[in-house]
């Protein structure tokens, strides 16, 4: 019985690692994680936020026009759509073209 030595409670001494996406060292913008409170049906991220600086465990955000410093374990890449140029017409309707080739064109209350 001597030789028995109880468990240790704690685990202190463990590291938590986090996952860190490949592409958030190249996005221009990202979404920051919310603290652990908050309410239900209210979204866990934040942004799409402009990334002004990067160093090796933190960012620099333009976070609502002030400049905010937030560690990468918080943060994730946000993927943005480039805007296509959609030519209008006078009449107020939208000129696509589908696959095939053909002009498709969409009022502005059928328009997406």
């Amino acid at each position: 019985m001597n030789q028995i030595a109880p468990h240790p409670t704690s685990a202190h001494n463990t590291k938590r690692t986090f996952f860190v996406p490949k592409d958030l060292n190249t996005s221009t913008h990202v979404f920051m994680r919310q603290g652990p409170a908050h309410r239900s049906l209210q979204p866990a991220y934040t942004g799409p936020h402009k990334v002004l600086r990067r160093g090796s465990k933190t960012f620099d955000l333009d976070v609502n026009g002030k400049d905010q410093t937030v560690t990468i374990d918080r943060l994730k890449p946000a993927y943005m759509a480039e805007e296509s140029s959609i030519p209008e017409t006078p009449t107020g309707t939208s000129v696509r073209k589908t696959r095939s080739g053909r002009t498709v064109r969409f009022p502005d209350y059928y328009r997406p």
